[in-house]
């Protein structure tokens, strides 16, 4: 029998032992990922790509480039959407941004390209979508 000195502490620990249950259960039965790979090699006009039956678009408002903000729209049915901004090869640091949407079908977020200090213009756009991740290819405008 645990003594009462021991019960508070025993409880917790059996709590958190049942969290951990259910969170590792939880983990194993979570639906993988699917990833899709797009070009779009400039981002102003628009781009299209398929996940399942839906045909997604996106395009910028206007060419992208270090020097200042641009917002980034995308045409989708969704019930989530982030983004975030890297490069092959270079850790950019954190840049997560959540999309935004009224009606769950024209999503948009206000970006800005994360610093790079060897003057690339190569970017990989990578978008979650709902249980999909989109990785686009694009590139810069030269300043």
């Amino acid at each position: 029998m645990v003594s009462k000195k021991y019960r508070l502490p025993a409880g917790g620990v059996l709590l958190i032992l049942l969290g951990l249950g259910f969170w590792a259960a939880n983990w194993y039965d979570a639906k993988p990922q699917s990833i899709h790979q797009v070009a779009c090699p400039n981002l102003r006009q628009a781009c299209q790509f398929v996940i399942g039956n839906e045909t997604y678009v996106i395009r910028a408002d206007q060419a992208i480039s270090t020097n200042k903000p641009f917002q980034v729209l995308l045409s989708a049915k969704a019930e989530r959407v982030r983004g975030r901004w890297e490069m092959t090869g270079m850790a950019m640091g954190p840049n997560e941004y959540r999309f935004q949407s009224a009606d769950s079908l024209n999503w948009q977020a206000r970006m800005a390209l994360p610093l790079c200090t060897e003057a690339r213009h190569d970017w990989l756009l990578v978008l979650e979508i709902d249980q999909s991740t989109v990785q686009i290819k694009t590139s810069s405008k030269i300043n």
